[in-house]
């Protein structure tokens, strides 16, 4: 059964003046997920803080708007490599780069993406985002807003996994970033080093991190076989031009009780003899973003042929 994907766009307007950071991401689900938690979450403020700092394992995951969307747990009978986290069936993702300025009356648009069951969370999600602009609890100058549902979008992602037999590489294929990329190339099993210059065969990496496992977590587990065709077609794309600049922005974790930099990319690239199978592939890695911080919005682009 295709996997179902949701996309509800949202016109977030000021109603008080503050300082915006140009990737508003983490900051609207850091807010959206504190209220989220406190909500629905049936133990105490203090074990919240303690025993239930995080969900993994929780009795009542399956039964919380919060804990399906931002902390759910792998199904048990899911052997996926590298599933000990799930992917999260959930992106918040406003429009980038923000205006350095909120002003009230104006506008910015918010984007977001409800993957597979999570769709029956997404009106909790945004009563949520209401409480948190009407009560103005964004960022460090209090900012308030009103969220106001633009439309909703209802799809069903059904990948190719062969190629067909007439099937011709695509002579240009375009990815355009529009928001903040961070892909971590692995050492010693961690993912630690930002990929500053990233081929074609890292993006689908990326891409086959958050697609093949959200696949593998609601809807039905590829053979490895596929996956293997998928890498090495990947890895016979050219780069016929980059442009990626340095993206960097200041980062505070309220439950972490810490900040740093986050670093990442924006811009460009274009590549040549694309496998048409890997097309698609790629656009739908676009719409449900990849790396980390996609929940916040990160890693989300544009494709064209």
């Amino acid at each position: 059964m295709p996997l179902s994907i949701a996309e509800m766009t949202c016109r977030l307007r000021w109603t008080s003046p503050g300082r915006l950071l140009p990737w508003m991401g983490p900051a609207l689900r850091g807010i959206v997920a504190g209220r989220m938690k406190q909500q629905h979450c049936r133990f105490s403020p203090a074990e919240q803080d303690g025993r239930w700092k995080y969900c993994k394992g929780c009795p009542h995951q399956a039964d919380c708007s919060y804990g399906r969307l931002f902390e759910p747990d792998a199904p048990p009978e899911i052997a996926f490599p590298g599933q000990g986290d799930a992917v999260r069936p959930l992106v918040l993702a406003p429009e980038f780069p923000a205006p350095a300025q909120a002003r009230p009356g104006e506008t910015i648009n918010l984007r977001m993406v409800f993957i597979a069951r999570s769709h029956v969370d997404a009106e909790a999600c945004l009563t949520t985002i209401r409480e948190a602009g009407a009560s103005r609890s964004l960022g460090p100058d209090r900012i308030g807003f009103d969220a106001e549902p633009l439309r909703l979008e209802e799809t069903q992602m059904n990948l190719p996994t062969e190629w067909p037999s007439d099937g011709k590489a695509t002579n240009r294929l375009a990815i355009e970033l529009n928001s903040p990329l961070i892909l971590r190339s692995a050492q010693g099993g961690e993912r630690t080093q930002l990929i500053r210059e990233p081929s074609f065969a890292d993006l689908f990496g990326g891409c086959l991190r958050t697609v093949g496992r959200l696949i593998a977590l609601y809807d039905r587990q590829l053979p490895n076989e596929v996956f293997r065709m998928l890498k090495q077609a990947a890895a016979g794309v050219r780069t016929h031009r980059a442009d990626y600049r340095p993206f960097r922005q200041w980062h505070w974790s309220n439950r972490g009780r810490s900040g740093g930099s986050v670093n990442g990319l924006t811009g460009r690239a274009e590549f040549t003899d694309v496998p048409p199978v890997l097309v698609e592939w790629m656009r739908w890695a676009g719409r449900l973003h990849v790396g980390v911080y996609r929940v916040s919005g990160a890693g989300g682009w544009r494709v064209g042929v």
